[in-house]
C-alpha cells in the first residue's frame, strides 16, 4: 500500500508520520516492517534527490502524544536508509549525453 503522509523527521534514526485514528494507516503499522520514501519538489532549481527508508513503525504511548486535536502519531525506527540526488544534464559530473544521470 503507498500512502501520502504528514511527516516530520523526529530524531537521527526516525520519523513522525501524523494520521488519524482508525485510518487504514494507523491500523496497519503497528509493530510492523514498513519503507518511507521522500523525494525533492519536482521541478526545483536544485538536483532532486530520493531518499528510502526501511525500518518498524509503532505507535507511541498516549501519554507520549505530541500531536493534538484528532490526530495520531505513527514513528518508523529507521533500519536501513538509501538514497540517490539526480543531477541535471548540465551540472559539470553529468555526461553530455544523457539528461540525467544518478548518483550514490
Amino acid at each position: 500500500m503507498i500512502l501520502p503522509v504528514r511527516f516530520r523527521i523526529a530524531d537521527e534514526d526516525a520519523i513522525r508520520i501524523e494520521t488519524a485514528p482508525g485510518t487504514t494507516l494507523h491500523r496497519a503499522t503497528d509493530r510492523t516492517v514498513v519503507a518511507f520514501e521522500a523525494e525533492g519538489r519536482p521541478g526545483a532549481a536544485e538536483p532532486s534527490w530520493s531518499v528510502v527508508v526501511h525500518g518498524v513503525a509503532t505507535h507511541p504511548h498516549p501519554g507520549d502524544r505530541i500531536l493534538t486535536g484528532d490526530r495520531v502519531a505513527i514513528v518508523v525506527h529507521v533500519d536501513d536508509v538509501s538514497g540517490r540526488e539526480v543531477l541535471g544534464a548540465n551540472t559539470p559530473v553529468a555526461p553530455a549525453f544523457t539528461a540525467a544521470r544518478a548518483r550514490w
